[in-house]
């Protein structure tokens, strides 16, 4: 349990009230919660509620595993590697096989640190933008907390507690507005998390190699 945990039962109360005063009364027309409403798209509550599903348990769990896979990539090609020093081909037929084998090698990957541009190296990098989602989470999660527990001790909340729906507007508009203005800011963040990457979680397509392999009619010989 972390501090939004803590304070999700008070904050959802108060939200509560909050998006039935701006349901049935507005906001004052002027108010900062307007452009905000626009663009969340949804209340406050709604939105409180969409913070507290964040969980970065799931998101690390997932870069774990993305984070094992690389290091398989980077392990096969460890064994090709291997098979190919072990097996000696002659001939067109052994010409074509070790063009394949090198095409297939690079697009796999190599350990520790595989290029960007291989299968492990994809993975990898998708395990490292998977991490810093899951940091973004936990910081997600703590600035919402604050917001709504600086919401819960405002005179804002005591107004709308006491007023009831009826003449709550400008209190109501008041504590939606920074919690929206949490939610905007944080959800910029993760968009810039998410370009940030984007350049290296693209599919990769392998490529068996432009050239091909020339003719000579060489007999094909294995020599194991």
């Amino acid at each position: 349990m972390d501090v939004l945990d803590r304070v999700a039962e008070a904050a959802r109360d108060l939200l509560g009230r909050v998006d039935d005063a701006l349901s049935e009364g507005g906001a004052p027309a002027d108010h900062t919660i307007w452009p905000l409403l626009r663009h969340m798209g949804a209340l406050p509550g709604d939105v409180f509620e969409a913070f507290c599903a964040l969980r970065p348990e799931p998101v690390r769990t997932a870069g774990l595993d993305l984070r094992r896979r690389a290091e398989g990539y980077a392990d096969e090609r460890a064994e090709l590697d291997a098979t190919a020093a072990a097996v000696r081909w002659e001939g067109d037929a052994g010409a074509e096989f070790g063009a394949r084998w090198h095409a297939l090698g690079g697009y796999l990957g190599t350990a520790p640190e595989p290029s960007e541009e291989t299968m492990a190296g994809r993975l990898a990098a998708t395990a490292s933008y998977a991490d810093e989602v899951a940091r973004w989470t936990v910081d997600a999660r703590v600035a919402m907390a604050h917001t709504v527990a600086e919401a819960l001790g405002s005179m804002e909340a005591v107004r709308l507690r006491t007023a009831g729906t009826a003449g709550a507007e400008a209190a109501a508009a008041t504590i939606g507005a920074l919690v929206l203005e949490t939610a905007r800011e944080q959800l910029d963040a993760v968009e810039s998390v998410a370009d940030r990457w984007a350049p290296v979680l693209g599919d990769l397509q392998f490529r068996p190699g432009a050239e091909p392999v020339g003719r000579t009619g060489a007999e094909t010989r294995v020599s194991l």
